[in-house]
């Protein structure tokens, strides 16, 4: 169906092209006649005649080189394109991520693999993201609520002219995104052999308050991976006590162990692999979108764009979703970055379903995307 569409596409651009062609033709053989001195003595005079036909055929000849060098830069685009969507498939299918919430039960079975790699590793650190959620309420939630609003209004100028929906007030919603924020920074940063000045460095330009990064960070580094807190503790231990397992892996309650240097973190950092696999997504909607709509009109660009974002499972969108509401992601909207609205105008959190982030409603903060969860909304 895509490819029956970018042919009647082709056709209709023909079409206009040849139009334009018989315009500017009879236009310039009008010029061309007056100057040769009118008609009649165009009609008989054979040496105006050739003169005419080679005219012509210059403009033809003209039209044709540049029909040629227009169809030669698609195909350029074209194959250029396709081999950044396999390296993109190539980067979700080289993922490899040691799985926090490995662990074996009291019988010593397996609960979870211990690596996991592809888009299986895009699940894992969607539910890192998830318990840092978790991290950060516990936080702001000790936050006078003034004092969290003056921080909110600072920090949260980019998105003051989004409506947050009548059912929840807009300092709600704007409690939610900075808890978002901070949660994907715990997930993307971590605290790799303890080290913390990254996740600080980002950390400040949301939170301001030193006294509130440390406690924050000092929370973070109280979770040890599933596997390392059940060694210490094993079979009744407090931790699965707290740890609503099957619930989407939500912590219910965060388990404060004493641990020392060596324990492994639960959140150990992703940017090695997100970084990567985030900077290459944007090079290559970037690649596209900045081509001349003389070579790809907005439609062809939206239908390549397309094929890329059919690559992406909800997990890919979700977390996709979550990053460019952080200054990682901000050029892709929010930064207002040469008046690009990429995600909006590529639809790409298109096939996001509605409630898949937890506190979150994707169509609040990029209210012009077409969501497919919408199309096939009936309301009673």
């Amino acid at each position: 169906m895509m490819k029956f569409s970018l042919h009647m596409r082709l056709i209709n651009w023909y079409k206009i092209i040849l139009l334009t062609v018989i315009v500017i033709i009879i236009a310039l053989s009008g010029i061309f006649i007056t100057a040769s001195g009118g008609f009649v003595c165009w009609l008989t005079e054979p040496q105006i005649w050739g003169e005419y036909g080679a005219f012509i055929g210059g403009i033809l000849l003209a039209f044709t080189l540049l029909y040629q060098i227009r169809a030669f830069r698609k195909q350029q685009i074209e194959s250029k394109f396709f081999e950044m969507v396999k390296y993109y498939r190539e980067n979700v299918a080289e993922m490899r991520i040691k799985n926090p919430f490995y662990h074996k039960n009291a019988t010593e079975n397996e609960i979870e693999e211990q690596y996991v790699i592809g888009r299986r590793a895009i699940k894992i650190i969607f539910e890192q993201y998830k318990v840092g959620i978790k991290i950060a309420k516990q936080i702001l939630d000790n936050i006078n609520s003034e004092e969290l609003k003056n921080l909110f209004d600072k920090t949260n100028k980019n998105y003051k002219k989004y409506k947050w929906g009548n059912e929840i007030n807009p300092f709600e919603w704007q409690k939610r995104l900075n808890i978002s924020k901070v949660a994907y920074l715990i997930t993307f940063w971590g605290i790799p052999l303890d080290e913390d000045a990254e996740l600080k460095t980002y950390l400040t330009p949301i939170l301001e308050d030193d006294q509130i990064i440390n406690s924050l960070i000092n929370e973070v580094k109280l979770i040890a991976t599933v596997s390392t807190y059940s060694r210490k503790n094993a079979g009744n231990s407090i931790y699965y006590k707290n740890l609503k397992y099957q619930n989407r892996k939500i912590f219910n309650g965060l388990t404060k162990p004493s641990m020392n240097n060596t324990d492994e973190k639960f959140f150990n950092g992703n940017q090695y692999l997100l970084g990567h696999y985030f900077r290459h997504m944007f090079q290559t909607v970037k690649y596209i979108d900045q081509q001349s709509l003389w070579i790809l009109s907005k439609s062809e660009k939206y239908d390549y764009i397309k094929t890329l974002r059919a690559q992406m499972s909800n997990y890919e969108q979700a977390l996709f979703f979550i990053n460019s509401l952080t200054q990682l992601g901000e050029k892709w909207e929010f930064s207002k970055k040469n008046g690009k609205e990429l995600i909006s105008d590529y639809n790409l959190i298109k096939n996001l379903p509605q409630h898949f982030i937890p506190d979150l409603e994707p169509q609040f903060y990029y209210p012009k995307v077409k969501y497919e969860w919408k199309e096939n909304y009936k309301p009673k």
